[in-house]
């Protein structure tokens, strides 16, 4: 699964000669960033009283939802 690379890369520069070492800096990931972009949508149009398959919370099921929705946008992107 693709993660869409960093949200917000920050390029590691070597203090010791000033070049660019990676534009891939550790912290949230393009899918983490949709994911966190869609959820407030997702639960939005989650009805009160909504229960989740059995073996399930209801915070699996829209984390889940959410996470679909930012491989459906990494993926358009790539389009």
């Amino acid at each position: 699964m693709t993660t869409g690379g960093p949200a917000f890369p920050v390029p590691e520069v070597s203090t010791a000669t000033g070049q660019v070492k990676s534009a891939d800096a550790a912290g949230m990931t393009l899918r983490d960033y949709f994911a966190a972009a869609a959820l407030p949508a997702i639960l939005a149009r989650v009805p009160a009283g909504t229960r989740p398959q059995p073996g399930k919370t209801i915070q699996d099921a829209v984390a889940e939802s959410a996470y679909e929705q930012a491989d459906a946008m990494i993926r358009a992107s790539k389009n």
